[in-house]
Order: structure tokens, then C-alpha cells, then sequence
């Protein structure tokens, strides 16, 4: 009997622990799906791009012997030139004004 009036008077908390508890698990769950499918983003962004990995800004034209020589290197696997330009206001001496 007595289990009874427990029972009774006390299902609403019950009830309201597996909802939270439901709550806080489903909240996990899709935390955890998260982090698994952001594991492997960088990697996926990697493939698709391919990104450079070292990105080489000489201040002179080097010679095209010492790039041909880096290029040969085992440890490079593609290599690449491409053209940038500089684009910075002017101070008044006629120079690019870099950030300080």
C-alpha cells in the first residue's frame, strides 16, 4: 500500500527526471555526431583545394636554377609560380605604408 501512495503522489517527478534525462542524452548524441563529422573537415578541404602547404615569397626574382633545384627535391611533390601584386597605400615618401 504504501508503495502505492508513493507511487501516487510522486510520478510526476518521475517523470519529469526522464525527460530530462532524455533531454540531456539526445543533447549529447548529437554533440558527439558533431564532433565526428567536424573530425574530417580539414582533411575533405584539403582534397578538394589543394591547399599548399608551404608558400614561398621571395623579396628578388630568384634564379630559375635554384626553383628547378627545389622542385627536384624528394620531399616536394607538386610545385607551383603564381603572380601576386601588392596592393597597400602610399605613405608620403611614395612608399607602401605597412601596418604597425
Amino acid at each position: 500500500m504504501r508503495l502505492r501512495s508513493e507511487w501516487r503522489s510522486g510520478w510526476g517527478s518521475v517523470v519529469a527526471l526522464v525527460l530530462l534525462l532524455g533531454i540531456a542524452g539526445g543533447a549529447v548524441l548529437a554533440a558527439a555526431a558533431g564532433a565526428r563529422r567536424t573530425d574530417s573537415t580539414v582533411a575533405r578541404t584539403l582534397d578538394r583545394t589543394l591547399a599548399a602547404d608551404v608558400f614561398v615569397n621571395p623579396d628578388d626574382t630568384p634564379d630559375p636554377a635554384e626553383w628547378a633545384a627545389i622542385d627536384e627535391l624528394a620531399q616536394v611533390e607538386v610545385a607551383a609560380e603564381f603572380q601576386g601584386v601588392l596592393a597597400a597605400e602610399i605613405d608620403d615618401e611614395g612608399f607602401p605604408d605597412s601596418p604597425t
